[in-house]
């Protein structure tokens, strides 16, 4: 289902008289809903460019284990013994190793500052935008809220 298969059930013009009759102010509302918008696009730019830290990181950790290999490459053809080989091999899976675990470290804390980032970034929206609707709606009640204010209660 496409956005212009999609309708809303109710006219925005009536939801606005709905949330009037109801003593809300629908103006208000649409401001804090825009403002909610503002807060997911933010978000999504952060995330978005930490995705490109992330892929800037990736490129780098790609660059230095090429460089590695070609430093390591000539050495190789200098020994010749099959135990040297096998040295400068192995001193080079190890730091080949450290380095994937360096990089691994690196890439998981970039990530949990972006998550972070974004999640902290959208709690603060939705509190606002709770504390705002509290506001607003405290001691607003429509018909039938059970607030007491009704006939036969």
């Amino acid at each position: 289902m496409t956005g212009e298969d999609w309708k809303f059930p109710i006219s925005s013009d009536r939801l606005v008289a709905i949330l009037k009759y109801r003593g809300m102010d629908a103006e208000a509302l649409i401001v804090a809903q825009q403002r909610n918008i503002r807060s997911f696009v933010e978000a999504q730019e952060s995330f978005a460019k930490g995705i490109e830290q992330l892929v800037d990181a990736q490129s780098g950790m790609l660059r230095g284990s090429v460089d590695r290999v070609s430093e390591v490459l000539p050495e190789l053809a200098k020994q010749r013994s099959l135990q040297d080989m096998a040295e400068v091999q192995l001193d080079y899976q190890r730091k080949a190793a450290e380095a994937a675990l360096t990089n691994l470290q690196q890439m998981t804390q970039m990530i949990w500052r972006q998550q972070r980032s974004a999640f902290e970034l959208m709690n603060q929206t939705l509190m606002d935008s709770l504390q705002n609707l509290v506001k607003r709606t405290n001691g607003v009640a429509g018909p039938g809220s059970g607030n007491g204010h009704d006939k036969g209660e």
